[in-house]
């Protein structure tokens, strides 16, 4: 699993006017790159090419980054099947201050999730937005339809960055809801998961001092929205 291959620290860099891990984005880092293995290990060495992890967290690396993993990933994801995937753009250029790595980590297990909520196909979609205010944390609470994590050390400070993972399936039970980020929990059948996935978002988020937020309704879907403290690109 990607999560057992390992992680080093980053930033993001993501251009404008292209989708969050769009194909315009893509440049050559997987060209050649067949199996989602070898994808996350060209990953790697692209972004510590010197095996340097060390990242000042105050200052983000004037170097480009080119999100593009997740879309590869994905796309050669057996869970993928019939469903629907798409991402929308992400306007601006912003990086985000955390594990490069860690982003694709934690969007691919959400849309894995999400691939999985229901054999039926689906719609999955990922889209982000650049936030120039903190966000009001009164309007999260935590409800029949609502989880929000990490209020108490999120770093609410602008800018910030959202990123979401939508899905059309069939929606969270109310009694299920507050279960599932706990560690081996599943719903899912025999085979289809680890129950660790959305535990392993819940926790790098966390690292990252961001905020994770669950709105489902039955019979309409699921959206996994993380909030991450980002910074402006040093130039």
């Amino acid at each position: 699993m990607i999560h057992e291959l390992g992680h080093t620290l980053g930033f993001w860099h993501v251009p404008q006017g292209t989708g969050l891990m769009s194909p315009q984005a893509s440049g050559s880092c997987f060209a050649e790159t067949p199996t989602a293995q070898e994808q996350f290990h060209a990953q790697v060495a692209y972004q510590r090419p010197n095996g340097n992890t060390d990242v000042d967290n105050d200052s983000v690396s004037s170097t480009p980054f080119q999100p593009t993993a997740v879309e590869q990933l994905v796309r050669v994801h057996p869970s993928l099947q019939e469903n629907e995937f798409q991402i929308t753009p992400l306007a601006g250029e912003i990086g985000l201050k955390l594990n490069g790595t860690d982003v694709i980590q934690m969007l691919l297990n959400l849309t894995v999730n999400a691939f999985q909520c229901t054999p039926l196909p689906h719609r999955v979609e990922i889209g982000g937005e650049v936030l120039d205010k903190p966000l009001d944390l009164t309007q999260f609470k935590d409800g029949e339809h609502d989880r929000f994590l990490n209020v108490e050390s999120m770093a609410n400070n602008a800018p910030l960055v959202k990123l979401w993972v939508r899905d059309t399936g069939p929606g969270i039970p109310s009694d299920v809801l507050p279960k599932i980020f706990q560690s081996y929990f599943t719903t899912k059948g025999h085979g289809q998961g680890t129950g660790l996935g959305l535990n392993i978002v819940q926790r790098l988020v966390k690292d990252a001092h961001g905020a994770l937020h669950v709105h489902t309704e039955r019979g309409v879907g699921t959206t996994f929205t993380i909030y991450l403290p980002a910074a402006p690109l040093a130039k």
